[in-house]
């Protein structure tokens, strides 16, 4: 019926729509860790060479830390490709079976 092809339309857009979401935390995820370990290599090697104490390089690391962490909690708020009905979808499928 129509309503069965429209249904597997929007079961495979979920399908991608889910993805493409994993997609992006896994990124957001490791380029936050990426940048983590730039910065705390790069504090360490100034502390090391005296141009930053102990202390600012805790500081370093806690400002980044709580910056990714923020960045990554929007990222995972948000519908990263609006036009992606997603609930929409689930709750067609749970209606069908």
């Amino acid at each position: 019926s129509r309503f069965a092809g429209d249904l597997d339309g929007q079961v495979r857009a979920t399908r991608r729509a889910g993805l493409q979401s994993g997609l992006l935390a896994a990124t957001m995820t490791a380029s936050g860790y990426a940048l983590l370990a730039f910065a705390m290599g790069a504090a360490t090697s100034l502390a090391l060479r005296g141009a930053l104490t102990i202390g600012s390089v805790i500081a370093v690391f806690e400002l980044l830390w709580f910056m990714i962490s923020a960045v990554q909690q929007l990222s995972a708020g948000q519908q990263p490709w609006p036009g992606e009905r997603t609930a929409a979808t689930a709750s067609l499928m749970r209606a069908c079976s």
